[in-house]
């Protein structure tokens, strides 16, 4: 795609940026929509954050991904702020809208919610109905709980190393729905888990170099759940999800997340909803791009 006049800008707003993938996936985007786009990765220094988000006012960008370590602080410096990005205390993607008074304004979306829920749909994760166990208590871990009652799981099961993010999480996620069942409990509490349940692990153990790492390696946890999605994409299959296999244990590693999320971003910003084609066509190139290509 040339660059030109018309060219849409979309970005990244980090700390670090240098080793993102999200340029090569919205550039897939473009090409299997034939859109007229370019998404930069931009580095942003400590304190900066404010004159990066004057800047894409300024700059007519039209919309920004936010991730570590901005996904909280954004939210003080947009006009608006969705509901569910509210709700999980986080923003990972700012569209420039027209609001109801058809002024222009900035606001904050997050897109991880949903591009978990997309990606388990695509791989047949069931979630309605089902009794989940979400493994840590960390930005993700809220935004794996909050999809998760919303989609209707029977129950939650929220376990860290430290119980009391844990009970945070869980009061933030009782107070948007009073009925669901939620307990808590430290990395032990296995005794806790009901039998056929969904697991969410949501920490960074295991992720590469320490690819010999697991947060959980207890058999009592592997043997009582049917399913396991983990966050983490790189290694391809982690020892978590290695040790549940052991176990009969259908497993999903992260990039169908990475990936899906980036498709809500995609969709907010441009308005195009991708065909099950351009989705399968995209997806498949990175996986290739991903699990050939050192990253």
């Amino acid at each position: 795609m040339q660059i030109n006049g018309k060219t849409k800008v979309y970005g990244l707003l980090a700390n670090p940026v240098e080793h993102t993938i999200s340029p090569f996936i919205h550039e897939l985007f473009y090409e299997e929509c034939n859109h007229n786009g370019t998404y930069n990765p931009y580095l942003v220094a400590s304190g900066k954050l404010e004159d990066a988000i004057k800047g894409m006012k300024a700059l007519s960008i039209e919309g920004l991904n936010v991730t570590v370590p901005y996904k909280v602080d954004v939210m003080e410096y947009l006009d608006e702020i969705d509901d569910m990005a509210a709700f999980i205390g986080a923003c990972n993607t700012i569209v420039r809208e027209l609001n109801a008074d058809g002024r222009e304004i900035l606001k904050g979306y997050n897109t991880d919610w949903i591009g978990l829920k997309m990606a388990c749909d695509h791989e047949n994760i069931p979630v309605k109905g089902r009794d989940v166990v979400i493994v840590g208590g960390g930005g993700s871990a809220r935004a794996v709980a909050f999809m998760c009652q919303k989609e209707g799981a029977k129950s939650l099961l929220l376990l860290n190393r430290t119980e009391s993010k844990a009970g945070l999480i869980a009061k933030q996620v009782q107070k948007v729905n009073a009925e669901i069942s939620i307990k808590t409990g430290s990395l032990e509490d296995l005794h806790l888990i009901s039998k056929g349940s969904v697991a969410f692990q949501t920490t960074s153990l295991g992720m590469h170099p320490n690819v010999d790492k697991s947060p959980i390696e207890n058999d009592e946890f592997f043997s009582n759940v049917d399913f396991i999605v983990d966050i983490i994409y790189n290694p391809k299959e982690t020892f978590f999800m290695k040790k549940g296999k052991d176990f009969g244990v259908t497993t999903m590693n992260g990039l169908g997340m990475l990936f899906f999320q980036a498709v809500k971003a995609f969709e907010l910003w441009s308005g195009i909803v991708m065909t099950k084609e351009q989705l399968d066509s995209a997806f498949e190139k990175l996986d290739n791009y991903v699990y050939t290509k050192k990253i």
